[in-house]
This record gives C-alpha cells, structure tokens and sequence, in this order.
C-alpha cells in the first residue's frame, strides 16, 4: 500500500517497468523528494517481473493507470491528468524513448512542451534520462525477454543488474524424478517469463534459506505438458505439505532440452548437471 497520497508526491518516473532493470533504476535514481513510480499498466502473457511482486525490488510508492483508461487520450489531455492527480509536482522523469497518448503519438520532448507551453506549469522540470547501455546492448524489457528466450541468463542478469529470480509454489508432479531419477519441485510460476526449455544453473529459496539447486524447464515427452522443476542438490527436504512460495535464482544456463530414449541416459545427463552446478558454486 502506497505510504503517500498523490498529492504528498513531488516527483514522478513514469513508464511501463517491466522487470524493474537497471534503465528503470536510473530513472529512480532522478527521483527527488516525496518521489514515486506511476505505472502504465498493460496485460500481458509474461512478464519479468509480474506487478504483484514488484514491492520486493521497491520501496517507493506505487500509483498505477490502466493502459486501456488511458490509452485514448490526446497528448494535453494526459500530461492534464497527470497534473490533476498529482498537483504538487516539481519534476517528472522519463526515458529517452517514452510514447504516450492515442497510438503513441506523443514523445518525451512533446512532454516538455506540453507542460511548459500548452499548460504553462514552469514550475515542473521534465528529467529525460539518456539511453543506459550494457556492453553495448540497449536495456529494455524487450531486450531482457529475447535474452531470456535465448537462454542468455547471464546477459539478461546485467541488463537487469540482478539474477533473474522466479516465485512460484510447489505443485503435483508425476513422481517420476522422485521415484527413478533424482528428487525434484515443481512449480506453478503464474506470469513470470520462461527462460528456454533446458537446464539451469540456480539457487531455489524455500522457507527463508537457500539451497544450490539445478533448474529443468521444458515439456516432459511423457504427456506433452509445459513443466518447470527444481533439484536441491545434496538437499533431502522432509516437507509435508506443499510449499507457497518458491524462489528460483538463475545463474548460468547448462544445456538445451534434449531427448532421451533410455532412463539411463536421461539420469546420466542429469547427474552431469548436478555436477556442473555444484563445482559452480
């Protein structure tokens, strides 16, 4: 719950923030005073960082707008809502690449002479923050997701400057692992971003403490369903009850999904991974 009202803020960074990267904390770094996050908010099928959890990388406030409230307006007549919410402002901080208004039409530079010109608010400075980029690659949620898809943790863990984490909770799996291979959790991550079906190396916090662990995504072959799974490694949990909440840490990717046509095979290359992993760490 925010711990300001709208008209206790003096500063706003406006944007999307999808993950909450490192472009984002540049953006909050600008922030002055009583300073806080407007959020545009857009369904989507995935997300780095699903908004529901967005309190555990941020301790400002949050205020939301609906894309779809929004989304229709005329450039004035949103930068005029803005204003009207927040009436205190003294500076608002946005991207380099920001768009806003009815089909995007409007740019951070329209911003500016919307507020300063058309509404004659001086007393307001519009903060753009330049591109931020890392190794070369220009940071955006985009950009984090491609990475992600591509199985690239480790540039999607610098763009983010953070290890790409998970939070899920423990689910009914087919016993196959527990019974014929190696133990293993599986989850249920509701919008959180798949990386690329394979192995992984990570950490899987459960109960405050953290385990080294190696991480499978895929689709099992037995019944052709999407699956995500973890493996504590030296680890024999005696947990009773399924677990609620499940934090998977990423840090580096072992190898793609392969097929296997012999259960020896298959617990050869996994056991491979657990060792992999636990030289990593």
């Amino acid at each position: 719950m925010n711990s300001y009202l709208k008209s206790e803020i003096d500063s706003i960074a406006i944007g999307r923030f999808n993950g909450f990267h490192l472009g984002h904390r540049t953006l909050f770094h600008n922030l002055i005073g009583n300073g806080a996050i407007l959020m545009i908010e857009r369904d989507s099928k995935e997300y780095i960082l699903p908004r529901e959890h967005s309190f555990r990388y941020i301790d400002l406030p949050i205020f939301k707008y609906e894309l779809i409230d929004v989304r229709e307006l005329s450039g004035e007549d949103f930068v005029r809502k803005i204003v009207l919410d927040f009436p205190n402002l003294k500076r608002i901080v946005v991207g380099y690449d920001f768009r806003f208004a009815k089909n995007r039409d409007s740019s951070a530079s329209d911003l500016v002479n919307i507020l300063k010109i058309k509404l004659n608010l001086l007393n307001c400075e519009v903060l753009i923050v330049d591109e931020v980029l890392v190794e070369g690659i220009s940071v955006h949620s985009a950009e984090i997701l491609k990475q992600l898809r591509n199985g690239e943790i480790e540039i999607a863990n610098k763009l983010l400057s953070r290890n790409y984490t998970i939070i899920g909770k423990e689910i009914r799996g087919q016993g196959l692992g527990k019974n014929a291979l190696f133990p293993t959790i599986n989850l249920d991550i509701g919008l959180f971003a798949k990386p690329m079906a394979g192995s992984y190396i990570t950490e899987t916090e459960i109960n405050n403490k953290i385990y080294k662990s190696v991480t499978f995504i895929g689709v099992r072959s037995t019944d052709d369903n999407e699956s995500i799974e973890t493996h504590l490694i030296d680890t024999n949990l005696n947990i009773n009850n399924f677990i609620d909440e499940i934090k998977i840490i990423f840090y580096k990717f072992i190898r793609g999904r392969e097929h296997f046509n012999e259960l020896d095979s298959l617990k050869k290359a996994i056991n491979g991974d657990i060792n992999i992993a636990r030289n990593f760490f």
